[in-house]
């Protein structure tokens, strides 16, 4: 088992417990959630997105001391953000998300990386859809940090920015990741012959089209 893959069992576990503790402490289904989809969901994609795109893409992945440094930082900045949210330290959420983001840029940087180096074009198009996961994360994340530090002061804009974070990070961030691998391993575990990728090219590009449309619709 992956080192992501521990810390994502970790997290989750975390996630299912704050589903009581959210009622206790009048936080909502904003601590789960977050325990879930920041801390669980996004250790998964990060170790996910890195192997499928070295063992894809016949190219060599970080090392793991690298991979240890960027998992131990997303840990903290997921930990800051949930942490400051809870106990209403802006300064300390403000820190977790910049600790996370960028992370997350770096990750999304050696992705791009190792597609670019690829010596197999053959599944290309999953290194797409993992960028324009990536940047819809990092979009995400961002209007969350300001949704967090109280920039949206207007109840309809602040809900109307908070169905966009929403949007992204579940349909965007892990959506998209888990669109662009299923294409390329289903046929696989199947047995079955792969689409060609002229047929599904525009995929990608569509499916994140129609997400933009979504959240500034």
């Amino acid at each position: 088992m992956s080192d992501h893959n521990v810390s994502a069992r970790v997290w989750a576990g975390g996630a299912l417990l704050g589903v009581p503790l959210a009622s206790a402490f009048h936080f909502g289904w904003w601590l789960p959630l977050h325990l879930a989809l920041l801390g669980a969901a996004s250790q998964a994609i990060v170790g996910g997105q890195l192997m499928f795109s070295a063992t894809l893409g016949l190219a060599r992945g970080p090392s793991r001391s690298t991979t240890l440094i960027q998992l131990a930082l997303l840990n903290v900045g997921a930990a800051l953000v949930i942490g400051g949210r809870m106990w209403d330290s802006r300064g300390a959420f403000a820190l977790g998300a910049t600790i996370f983001a960028s992370v997350i840029g770096w990750v999304m940087w050696q992705v791009d990386r190792l597609w670019r180096r690829s010596v197999n074009r053959r599944f290309a198009i999953t290194g797409t859809f993992y960028r324009l996961a990536g940047a819809s994360i990092l979009i995400g994340a961002t209007i969350g940090a300001a949704l967090g530090i109280g920039a949206f002061d207007d109840a309809s804009s602040y809900l109307e920015r908070r169905s966009v974070h929403m949007a992204l990070n579940v349909l965007g961030w892990a959506g998209l990741t888990v669109v662009g691998t299923a294409i390329t391993l289903l046929p696989t575990i199947l047995h079955v012959r792969a689409p060609k990728l002229r047929a599904v090219r525009a995929a990608p590009w569509l499916m994140s089209g129609g997400l933009a449309l979504l959240a500034t619709g």
